[in-house]
């Protein structure tokens, strides 16, 4: 667009407003590096072009009065503006779409969760839960303590050898 619209006036025409739009999208669609290189890359364009501007005048097309130059830049505010707004909401209306669904989940999990812990506790049968990587205990039932005697409390981050669970080791 900017290199299109650019020997309409350059930079005294509405082409500055015109980038708004892209950074808008920079910054909403794209994160981290890609986020930096989309904004240096916008960016770069109206710097050259101006650039350009000042060394080949000759390329520009002037306004043939100060109500079309109005007229131009009124347009540009606008078109700009009401695209810049879109964008905006488009991502506030995912973003809530997104904050419903992920609402939804945790509720969903909570309830899973809920069953898991009235299943795992009512258990009659003896149940640990187990940290395979340090060897401990990081949860067990009503059906474990009864059958061992050890409390919940003290079977935590204890390991089955420390709390003399088996009495041959192999």
């Amino acid at each position: 667009l900017g290199v299109g619209w650019f020997p309409n006036a350059g930079t005294q025409g509405s082409l500055p407003y015109y980038f708004f739009v892209p950074l808008c999208y920079s910054i909403l669609l794209f994160d981290g590096v890609r986020a930096w290189a989309f904004c240096a890359l916008v960016l770069a364009e109206p710097m050259g072009l101006t650039l350009l501007e000042h060394q080949l005048p000759g390329l520009l097309t002037p306004f043939q009065s100060e109500r079309d130059r109005l007229i131009d830049i009124s347009t540009g505010l606008v078109v700009s503006g009401g695209t810049c707004s879109l964008i905006i909401w488009m991502a506030v209306t995912s973003y809530r779409r997104e904050r419903q669904r992920l609402r939804v989940a945790l509720d969903a999990l909570t309830r899973s969760e809920d069953r898991f812990e009235k299943m795992f506790q009512v258990n009659p049968d003896a149940v640990f839960l187990f940290d395979a990587e340090k060897g401990t205990f990081t949860d067990v039932n009503h059906g474990f303590t009864q059958l061992t005697g050890w409390r919940r409390e003290d079977t935590m981050n204890r390991t089955a050898t420390a709390l003399g669970l088996w009495v041959d080791l192999s």
